[in-house]
């Protein structure tokens, strides 16, 4: 069990470094390396075997405390995962196009897997009305939604197609502020942002009141999608504990 532990504890910080080196523009990375941590002291206590020399009390808090974890991640993780591949709904009135690290060079990976999808998707509607939303973070050089629109257009979407929201911080800004633009009672929208995240944009959606809403999921890169969706389960019970789902 130790040796397990410990090369458990030795992929978190490969995969940490990996992550970090992305530059994602969050601290996210370091719950690895936090993990690793866990994995290392765990190992320690398996070979030494005085797991059984700790008090009973202290021993059913932490199995409890990690149970709790446990299942939180679960939970949240099969939420995320019922909208991993949502396909939307052809002719929708708007499709709101969920903002992502921008750099210097232009948007993210992230945000262009989001950006190519909505392209495939204006291609195939040509009366959807596209929203870019997301505004500029403090290691950004620009509003998300500025950087966006210049891509989009640059593939050839008509720039009379594409409304840029720029102030929004947050999923839930992005569906708050994005919705003062057209009439959410009875405009047809899509949401479109990577597989791991539909989950929590169209159920924020719903919680706002936009009564006609669905999910378009964007691919992700495959070696990232564990810190993705770990960091989603976050997300997502924070969101859920705040009340925007």
């Amino acid at each position: 069990m130790a040796i397990v532990l410990c090369i458990l504890g030795v992929f978190c910080v490969f995969y940490g470094v990996t992550v970090m080196l992305v530059g994602s523009g969050t601290w996210f990375f370091a719950v690895w390396y936090v993990l690793a941590v866990c994995f290392f002291a765990a190992a320690g206590i398996a070979h030494a075997d005085v797991w059984p020399l700790v008090p009973v009390v202290i021993r059913r808090m932490v199995e409890g405390f990690v149970a709790l974890c446990l299942g939180l991640v679960l939970v949240t993780q099969a939420c995320a995962l019922s909208s991993f591949n949502a396909q939307g709904e052809d002719d929708l009135d708007y499709i709101i196009v969920l903002g992502a690290q921008v750099r210097e060079s232009g948007p993210s990976a992230v945000l262009r897997y989001r950006l190519d999808t909505a392209y495939d998707y204006l291609q195939a509607n040509p009366d959807t009305v596209c929203i870019v939303s997301g505004g500029q973070g403090p290691n950004e050089p620009k509003p998300e939604a500025h950087a966006m629109a210049a891509y989009l257009a640059d593939r050839g979407i008509d720039k009379g197609r594409i409304i840029q929201e720029d102030q929004s911080l947050t999923t839930y800004q992005n569906i708050r502020n994005s919705m003062q633009l057209f009439d959410a009672d009875t405009a047809r929208v899509g949401v479109v942002t990577n597989d791991f995240h539909v989950f929590r944009g169209v159920h924020i959606a719903h919680r706002q009141g936009i009564e006609h809403v669905c999910g378009i999921a964007a691919p992700s890169n495959v070696w990232f999608l564990p810190n993705n969706l770990l960091r989603e389960s976050m997300g997502i019970a924070k969101d859920f504990a705040k009340g925007n789902l």
